[in-house]
């Protein structure tokens, strides 16, 4: 099997999140493969867990009133939706 080797270009401010876990990562070619391929295989249930932990402790550093919400417009089901709501469901009943 051949090894290949694809380059992405990650913008410091937009993309602060997905810098900040890759840099969390030991192992980052790993991690993206295993992140692509939950979303590609539909497995965004876990993916959403591990994401709600980290959005949990970084709510957890805000200071009140620090954070505004606006309401979302719904254009459609993403791929693994389903399955996400599914994750949510039980993470409530917990």
């Amino acid at each position: 099997m051949a090894k290949v080797t694809i380059a992405i270009s990650l913008d410091d401010i937009r993309d602060a999140d997905i810098l900040e876990w890759l840099g969390e990562q030991a192992n980052k070619s790993a991690a993206v493969r295993n992140a692509l391929a939950a979303y590609i295989e539909g497995q965004a249930g876990d993916m959403l867990v591990m994401i709600l932990a980290r959005l949990e402790r970084k709510i957890d550093g805000l200071q009140p009133g620090a954070v505004t919400s606006t309401p979302a417009t719904r254009t459609g089901d993403a791929p693994g939706t389903e399955q996400a709501a599914a994750s949510l469901d039980t993470l409530a009943d917990l």
